[in-house]
C-alpha cells in the first residue's frame, strides 16, 4: 500500500507501507513531516516575486510597501474558491488602499497559457459579470505560470512565485507584516468578519 501523510502546514509525503497477509489491523510506525514552505517563511523577510511575466496594474516591489501590511493573494481565474472570494478582496483593498494595507493578487496559470494581461482579461470577462457584479479587480495582480508542477521532498510545488512561498492550495492569502515579514495564512471569510479582522490589524500601534 501506499500511504498519502499530510497535515496542516506540513509537508505531505507517500510512504510505501506493507501489510502482512491476513492482518487486520497494522500499526504504522511515526513518520517525520517537515514544515510547508509557507510555513518555513513565517518570520521571515518576505521574498520580492520572481518570474512575473506581466503586471495588471502596474509593477510592485514589497520592499517598497514597508509600513503597510500587505495581502498577498494567490488565486487563479480558473478556481472557484477564488473567484468566490474575490469581491471581499476587492472591498478590502477599496477600504484601506489609503489607510495601511495593500492587496496584491498572484494569478498563477494552471495551463501556463495566460502570460499576459489581455488573454487574463479574456478570461475575467464572464466571471465579472457573473460573479463580481461587473466590478473589476483595480489592485496590482502579477501573472505567473503554475509551470513546471514537480514533486519535490515529497511535496508537489508549482514554479514561479508559488514555489517561492510554498503554496499549495488554491486560493491562499499571505499577510505581511509592517516590516515586510511573513506572519503566515490570512483568512479570507464573508465580507464582514474579514473587514473585522483588517480593521483589528491596522489598529495595532506601529
Amino acid at each position: 500500500y501506499t500511504l498519502n501523510a499530510y497535515g496542516s502546514e506540513l509537508r505531505g509525503r507517500y510512504i510505501d507501507i506493507a501489510v502482512p497477509s491476513g492482518q487486520s489491523d497494522f500499526e504504522v510506525p511515526p513518520i517525520e513531516l517537515t514544515a510547508s514552505g509557507l510555513a518555513m517563511l513565517i518570520g521571515e523577510p518576505a521574498p520580492e516575486l520572481e518570474g512575473v511575466e506581466a503586471w495588471r496594474g502596474g509593477a510592485v516591489k514589497l520592499a517598497d510597501l514597508k509600513g503597510k501590511y500587505v495581502l498577498l493573494d494567490f488565486w487563479g481565474y480558473w478556481c472557484g474558491p477564488c473567484v468566490a472570494e474575490m469581491p471581499v478582496l476587492m472591498k478590502l483593498d477599496e477600504k484601506f488602499k489609503d489607510k495601511g494595507l495593500a492587496v496584491i493578487g498572484v494569478h498563477v496559470d494552471s495551463d501556463g497559457e495566460v502570460d499576459t494581461v489581455a488573454k487574463l482579461d479574456e478570461r475575467l470577462v464572464e466571471i465579472k459579470e457573473k460573479s463580481w457584479n461587473g466590478r473589476d479587480v483595480e489592485f496590482p495582480v502579477a501573472l505567473t505560470s503554475g509551470k513546471p508542477l514537480n514533486l519535490k521532498n515529497g511535496e508537489w510545488q508549482r514554479g514561479g512565485v508559488a514555489a517561492q512561498y510554498g503554496i499549495l492550495g488554491y486560493p491562499t492569502t499571505v499577510l505581511i507584516d509592517r516590516e515586510g515579514k511573513v506572519v503566515g495564512k490570512f483568512s479570507v471569510g464573508d465580507e464582514k468578519s474579514t473587514v473585522e479582522e483588517v480593521e483589528k490589524l491596522l489598529a495595532e500601534k506601529k
